[in-house]
């Protein structure tokens, strides 16, 4: 009978040890997204400001000859710009840019 008590006695107290370490894992992975008990967690992720609610897109490239100038830049709608081209030659056009995904939508020339 004795050893009965025991038994239930520890698998009690292992009860209540891991509900401490679940309640423990809860809390941390609330504070912190990539926590995790077993491994090493993810770097934190860096919190970049967006300016209109756009995150950063990086570089876009125009594929524009090398003398082509922006003379103008243009929010057209929340996420689209309008770039005004201008230059010598094939270079004068207006550029619309998609900008969360940073595709060239299109362009229109004056022939």
């Amino acid at each position: 009978m004795l050893a009965l008590k025991t038994l239930v006695a520890g698998l009690g107290l292992l009860i209540v040890l891991a509900m401490t370490v679940i309640g423990y894992g809860l809390m941390k992975k609330a504070e912190d997204p990539d926590f995790s008990f077993f491994g090493p967690s993810a770097p934190p992720t860096p919190v970049v400001p967006t300016v209109a609610g756009l995150a950063p897109f990086g570089d876009i490239a125009l594929g524009l000859p090398g003398d082509c100038v922006i003379a103008e830049a243009a929010l057209v709608a929340e996420s689209r710009m309008l770039l005004r081209v201008g230059g010598p030659g094939p270079c004068a056009r207006a550029v619309v840019v998609d900008l969360p995904s940073g595709r060239v939508l299109g362009s229109v020339r004056a022939h």
